[in-house]
């Protein structure tokens, strides 16, 4: 038995590096001003993203400070001069970076690019495959301004390029859409974007999978899995919806290494309940019952919605889709954790749970799951 348990130690603290980078956020926005001789660019990035491609973080400390923002000035100038181009009446226009600053939060960087075409605009055509490199799914929202009117517009590796006509009131999004179609594309593109984003946040949010890993080992009822899930659901679905909208804050600092220890916590509940079932190991850490642990589930559901929102807070929902962004995210967040559960549970319940070693095999994979959300827990504490 000690055997055993050691060597789900080792397992443990040897999948700690590559489980130990947090996800982050496949999602920037843009506004797209357009005057007589010129179109300026307003990007928010994620930091993480804008380090990625011009090296910020020059003293590997992974965090990118105000002076290292600046200091990549001319990289980040060179990067997007080489992926974002602009067009009008088919000659290129010369991009500056005008401003660069941090966001409210510290999370993002925003940059002004300014594309200066020296003619009349007439069609402007603005093709974009920035951070397609590091993230397929990445995606970019945002509106052409012109005129006070504004036309969604949104680039992603499928749709890199859009054709605007600058002379109103002819002006479309994309070529021969109506204003009417406009907004219904609005709508979709929206939609589908958040709930990718909801999706692509919850299966590579390592944490978060942990955390539901943890649930479904120790369930061994689909009723138990039902009540469990279903709480963790509804509580961060609150949370969420709060810290998105501005109801409530807790800052990252507070959120992330709270989220580690709920992942410890339900793994050391899981290494003693699975111990009592092996012979010769009882001692109890925490109370199984049923209602204990559904309120357990919903209290670190709570923690878990503040990192959810943490995603949509680090740019920004767009003002004028802000309950079909919120909605569609959350929706993705479900998605992508159903597919977790009935793929995992669907695994335990006909392969594994009826095998008379899996307690041992449960206990040994809570052992590796405490592992890594210590490791979480220490290095969160200390950033």
């Amino acid at each position: 038995m000690k055997k055993f348990l050691g060597l789900a130690f080792l397992l443990g603290f040897l999948l700690v590096p590559s489980l130990a980078s947090a996800h982050k956020v496949g999602l920037s926005t843009l506004e797209i001003t357009v005057d007589d001789t010129s179109i300026d660019v307003l990007l928010t990035c994620n930091l993480f993203h804008l380090d990625e491609a011009a090296g910020l973080d020059t003293n590997h400390d992974r965090n990118v400070s105000e002076d290292e923002l600046l200091t990549g000035r001319d990289a980040l100038l060179a990067y997007f001069s080489d992926r974002m181009h602009v067009f009008a009446t088919k000659t290129e226009c010369t991009p500056t970076l005008e401003a660069l600053t941090y966001d409210v939060p510290r999370t993002a960087g925003i940059l002004t690019l300014r594309f200066s075409c020296g003619v009349p605009l007439g069609t402007i055509e603005i093709i974009n495959h920035a951070f397609t490199e590091q993230s397929g799914s990445h995606q970019f929202l945002g509106v052409i301004a012109e005129d006070g009117r504004r036309f969604r517009v949104t680039f992603n590796r499928q749709q890199r390029r859009i054709v605007y006509e600058a002379t109103p009131p002819l002006a479309v999004e994309v070529v021969a859409q109506t204003d009417e179609n406009v907004e219904v594309q609005s709508f979709f593109s929206t939609a589908k974007a958040f709930v990718l984003l909801g999706i692509e946040h919850i299966l590579l949010g390592y944490d978060h999978i942990l955390f539901v890993l943890a649930l479904l080992i120790s369930a061994r009822r689909l009723k138990s899995v039902f009540v469990l899930i279903t709480c963790f659901t509804l509580a961060h679905s609150v949370t969420l919806a709060l810290a998105a909208l501005g109801t409530i804050a807790l800052g990252t600092r507070v959120v992330e290494p709270l989220i580690a220890a709920s992942i410890l916590v339900v793994a050391l509940e899981n290494v003693f309940r699975e111990g009592a079932r092996i012979e010769g190991f009882r001692p109890k850490l925490l109370s199984a019952k049923a209602r204990f642990a559904a309120g357990l589930v919903f209290a670190f559901g709570l923690i878990h919605g503040f990192g959810f929102a943490s995603v949509l807070r680090d740019l920004g929902l767009p003002k004028d889709r802000l309950l079909t962004a919120l909605v569609s995210f959350n929706v993705g967040v479900e998605l992508g954790q159903l597919a977790i559960v009935v793929v995992v549970w669907t695994a335990l319940a006909k392969l594994l749970m009826k095998r008379e070693w899996y307690p041992r095999l449960a206990q040994g994979f809570s052992v590796v799951i405490g592992c890594v959300a210590t490791y979480w827990l220490v290095e969160r504490l200390a950033s």
